[in-house]
């Protein structure tokens, strides 16, 4: 439900599917964040809405907040 949602409150080209993220870093192309994808192309960001068990998130964020990385491992 909260994933439909998101999905009809978004405008359609804020989403990208089937694009496997390998990591989430404070923004140096003008925006927040930058959202590396597997294909190693950036998707800079103003926000980042994770949708992935916290410990997946933790391994995106951890080169880039040790600390919060090690916050969200601790989600169970």
């Amino acid at each position: 439900l909260l994933v439909e949602r998101l999905l009809a409150a978004l405008p359609p080209d804020s989403i990208n599917f089937h694009c496997p993220v390998i990591a989430i870093e404070k923004g140096k192309h003008g925006k927040a964040w930058d959202v590396v994808v597997a294909s190693g192309t950036i998707v800079p960001a103003d926000a980042v809405i994770s949708c992935v068990p916290a410990y997946v998130s933790a391994e995106l964020i951890k080169d880039e907040d040790e600390c919060l990385s090690s916050l969200l491992k601790k989600i169970e």
